[in-house]
C-alpha cells in the first residue's frame, strides 16, 4: 500500500504547489482514516472477481485528480504533483468508478491521461519513480477482459524510458511481468505469458531482491496457469521449483504461498493426461504439507480451486478411486480451513469421474448414491444442479439397464418438478430432453415413441429449451422402432416441422441431416406400402440431391439410408403388381449403391437384397438371377455374414441354394438352413464387422 503523510508531520508549505501537494496528501490521509474506521476495503484484491464500481470517492482519488487538474491550468503542477496522483491511482487500484462523463474508468484509464501530460511536461527528464508509479497502476488494472490492452500500455512505458535513457529497475520490469500475466487470457495461446517470461528472464539478469523475484515469479505462475501451450505445465513446474529452492535459501520469503500452489497445480490439471494429473497431485499434497507447517502468511489456507483442479483432472482420465481420494483429503481439512468446504463443482468432478470409469454398473451406484446424499443435503451448501443431472442422465444411459430409459424419464420429471418450484440450478436443456428420447430411442425393453413425442411437444412449447435437429430425429428414431399404425405419418410430419423451422431460422441446428432422412425412411417400414416404399425412395433421392447441390458434411450419405430404402421395399405389402414395383425400386436403390465409388455395400445391403428377392420375386429366373449374381458380389466382397446367410436360405429354392452353396442337390432345406458363417469359408466373411 501507499504511504502517505500523516496531517501532523506535513510541513507548512512555502511555495503554491507545496501548499497543494499538502493538501493533496491531507485529503488521502484524511480518507484512508476514514476507511479504516469504517471498515471500508482498502482495495479488492481478488483479481478472479469483477472489480467494484465505486458510488463515492471513498479514498479522495478523484479529489486528488481535480486538484491536479487545477494546478495544472494554473501554471504550478510539477512532477511530484503527477506523483502524488498516481500514488492515489495505485492505490485505488482495479477499483472503478463513474467519471462525470459517465465513463465507467479504472486507474489505469486516468493513468494514461497524466502520462501523455508528464511526457509532454518533463519530456526525457521524467524520474523512474515516476514511470514506475504508473506500470504499477497498469499492473494493477491488466485484465484479458473487454480487450483493454493495459500490458501493452505497460510496454510502451518501458520503451519510452529506454528511448529517453530513464532507468528501468528491477521494480519497473516486476510490475511488466505482473501486467502481462495478468493479460492472460484464459485458455487461450500464451502470447502473454511468453512476453512475461521474457520481462522475468531479463529480470534475472538483474540479481533483482530475492522477495521482488519471489513476487513476480508467483505473478507469472498465473499466467501458465489460464494458458492452453503445451509448454505451460512444464514452465509452471520449473517456476515454482525455483520458488521453492529461493524459499529454502530464504526461510522469512512469504513465496510460493498458497495460491502459487494453486496455480501451478491448474496449470498440471489443465494439462490432461496421467502423467500430469499425477505431478498436479503431488502438489496439492506439498501445498496441504505447508500449510500443515504454518508455512502459508497470515494463516492462508490451501485453495479449494486447486483442490478442484486435481479432482477434474482425475475426473477427465476415469479415475474415480483418484477423485475420491481428494474429497476425502477435503473432508479431512475441512474443519481447519474455513475456506475448504467441497463445493458443487467438486462433487460434479467426482461424479463425471465415476461416469467415465470403466464399470459403468458400479459407476451409476456410486453416483446415485452421491446425488442422493446431496439431495438430502449431507454437505452444507450443495444441492443438485442441472449438471448433476446431465451425469445422472447419462450414467443411467451408460449402465445399459433394463429400466435405464425409465429412470431417465423420471429423472428428468424431477428436473422440472425442482425448477418449476423454483430451483433454477435444475433448470433442465434440450440437451437434458435430447439424452432421456435417445434413451427411449435406444431402449429394447421400454421403447415408447408416444413419450418421446410428448417430451418433444414440451420442448416446443417451451421458451427456455427448444428443440434441436436431434431432438427431432431422436424422436423419429423412436416411431421407426415403434408399432404405432401412424409412424410413418408422424415421421413425415416431424421431418416438415423440422425443415419449416430450418426454413424460417436457417439455424445449422435445425438443419435436418443425414441421420434424420435415414430415421424417416427407416420409419416407412412401419407401414410398408407400396406408397411408403416410394416415399422412402423419394426421400434418399432428396438426401442425396441435397447433399450434390451444398456438399455439406452432416448430409454426406452412407449405406445405412440406402439401406433402409431396401429393407422397406423388402417388407411392402400389396399385390403382385405392388410387389414388383416395388422390387424395382429395391434394385435401382441397389444399383446406386454398386455406382457410387463414395458407398460400399455392407452385410446388411445383402441381407435386404437377399430378403426383397425371396419376398417380391415369384420363383423363376429373375428371382434365381438376382440372387445367384449378388451373391457372387457379397462372397467376393467378404460380406457373408449370420443375417446375410439366414435370409438368403430363408426363402431361397432349393436348387439355387443348394448351387450357390456348392453342396449336393439333394440336401434338405431342413439340413443347409442350419447352417452358419462357420460353415462356409472364411473368405466369405472376412470383412464382415
Amino acid at each position: 500500500k501507499p504511504s502517505f503523510l500523516s496531517p501532523s508531520t506535513i510541513p507548512v508549505p512555502a511555495d503554491p504547489a507545496a501548499r497543494f501537494h499538502s493538501d493533496m496528501h491531507r485529503v488521502l490521509t484524511s480518507r484512508r482514516n476514514l476507511m479504516s474506521s469504517n471498515k471500508i476495503p482498502w482495495n479488492t484484491l481478488e483479481r478472479r472477481k469483477r472489480a467494484e464500481i465505486l458510488s463515492t470517492d471513498v479514498d479522495g482519488a478523484e479529489r486528488v485528480l481535480s486538484m491536479l487538474r487545477h494546478m495544472v491550468s494554473i501554471g504550478v503542477a510539477t512532477e511530484e504533483s503527477y506523483q502524488i496522483a498516481l500514488t492515489a491511482l495505485v492505490h485505488r487500484g482495479r477499483l472503478r468508478w463513474r467519471r462525470e462523463d459517465s465513463l465507467i474508468v479504472c486507474a489505469a484509464d486516468e493513468v494514461t491521461v497524466l502520462m501523455q501530460e508528464l511526457w509532454g511536461l518533463v519530456g526525457e527528464n521524467i524520474s523512474t519513480t515516476t514511470c514506475n508509479l504508473a506500470l504499477q497502476a497498469y499492473a494493477a488494472c491488466a485484465t484479458p477482459r473487454g480487450n483493454r490492452q493495459y500490458a501493452q500500455l505497460a510496454q510502451d512505458v518501458i520503451e519510452k524510458m529506454r528511448q529517453g535513457h530513464v532507468e528501468i529497475t528491477a521494480e519497473s520490469l516486476s510490475h511488466l511481468v505482473h501486467a502481462w500475466s495478468w493479460q492472460q487470457e484464459n485458455l487461450q495461446s500464451g502470447e502473454c505469458a511468453e512476453m512475461a517470461q521474457g520481462h522475468l528472464d531479463h529480470l534475472l539478469t538483474m540479481s533483482p531482491d530475492v522477495e521482488l523475484l519471489q513476487q513476480s515469479y508467483h505473478w507469472l505462475l498465473e499466467a501458465w496457469s489460464k494458458c492452453k501451450e503445451d509448454t505451460a505445465q512444464v514452465k509452471a513446474e520449473q517456476i515454482l521449483e525455483a520458488m521453492i529452492s529461493l524459499r529454502q535459501k530464504h526461510p522469512e520469503s512469504k513465496f510460493p504461498n498458497a495460491n502459487s500452489f494453486s496455480n501451478a497445480i491448474l496449470a498440471l490439471s489443465k494439462a490432461g493426461g496421467t502423467d500430469s494429473a499425477c505431478k498436479a497431485h503431488i502438489l496439492l499434497e506439498m501445498a496441504v504439507t505447508a500449510f500443515e507447517r504454518g508455512d502459508f502468511e497470515d494463516g492462508a489456507e490451501p485453495e479449494l480451486i486447486a483442490f478442484n483442479g486435481v479432482v477434474s483432472a482425475w475426473a477427465r482420465l476415469g479415475r474415480q478411486d483418484k477423485a475420491e481420494i481428494v474429497l476425502a483429503l477435503m473432508h479431512r481439512l475441512a474443519d481447519r480451513c474455513s475456506g475448504l468446504r467441497p463445493d458443487i463443482v467438486t462433487y460434479n468432478n467426482v461424479l463425471h469421474a465415476h461416469l467415465k470409469s470403466k464399470d459403468k454398473g458400479k459407476a451409476l451406484d456410486r453416483i446415485l448414491t452421491l446425488v442422493q446424499e446431496m439431495e438430502n443435503e449431507k454437505y452444507i451448501g450443495v444441492k443438485p444442479d442441472s449438471f448433476t443431472y446431465n451425469i445422472v442422465l447419462k450414467a443411467w444411459v451408460q449402465s445399459r439397464r433394463p429400466d435405464a430409459a425409465l429412470k431417465a424419464v423420471e429423472t428428468l420429471t424431477k428436473m422440472r418438478e425442482l425448477w418449476v418450484l423454483g430451483d433454477v440450478s435444475a433448470k433442465p436443456s434440450n440437451r437434458h430432453y435430447n439424452i432421456v428420447i435417445n434413451a427411449l430411442a435406444k431402449s429394447r425393453e421400454h421403447l415408447d415413441a408416444q413419450k418421446a413425442y410428448e417430451l418433444l411437444l414440451q420442448m416446443q412449447a417451451s421458451k427456455d429449451y427448444q428443440p434441436d435437429i436431434i431432438s427431432y430425429t431422436s424422436v423419429i428414431e423412436c416411431f421407426s422402432k415403434s408399432t404405432d399404425p401412424e409412424a410413418a405419418t408422424i415421421s413425415l410430419d416431424l421431418l416438415d416441422q423440422a425443415r419449416a423451422v430450418y426454413e424460417q431460422t436457417k439455424s445449422p441446428k435445425m438443419m435436418p441431416n443425414m441421420l434424420t432422412y435415414s430415421m424417416v425412411i427407416s420409419s416407412m417400414s412401419t407401414n410398408p406400402t407400396l406408397s411408403n416404399v416410394q416415399k422412402a425412395r423419394d426421400l434418399l433421392v432428396e438426401l442425396l440431391s441435397l447433399y450434390e447441390e451444398t456438399k455439406n458434411a452432416a448430409l454426406a450419405p452412407n449405406v445405412y439410408p440406402f439401406n433402409h430404402v431396401l429393407g422397406c421395399a423388402a417388407n411392402c405389402i400389396g399385390s403382385v403388381e405392388e410387389k414388383t414395383k416395388a422390387f424395382q425400386i429395391a434394385a435401382q436403390t441397389y444399383n446406386d449403391i454398386r455406382k457410387r465409388g463414395d458407398i460400399q455395400p455392407d452385410s446388411y445391403t445383402y441381407a435386404f437384397w437377399f430378403k426383397c428377392c425371396n419376398n417380391l420375386l415369384p420363383v423363376g429366373e429373375v428371382r434365381s438371377k438376382g440372387v445367384t449374381l449378388v451373391f457372387d458380389q457379397c462372397k467376393a466382397d467378404g460380406l457373408v455374414s449370420g443375417e446375410t446367410l439366414r435370409r438368403l436360405l430363408a426363402g431361397t429354392p432349393q436348387d439355387i441354394a443348394t448351387a450357390i452353396l456348392g453342396l449336393d442337390p439333394k440336401t434338405p432345406p431342413a439340413v443347409y438352413r442350419q447352417m452358419t458363417i462357420h460353415d462356409v469359408p472364411p473368405a466369405w466373411s472376412r470383412n464382415v464387422r
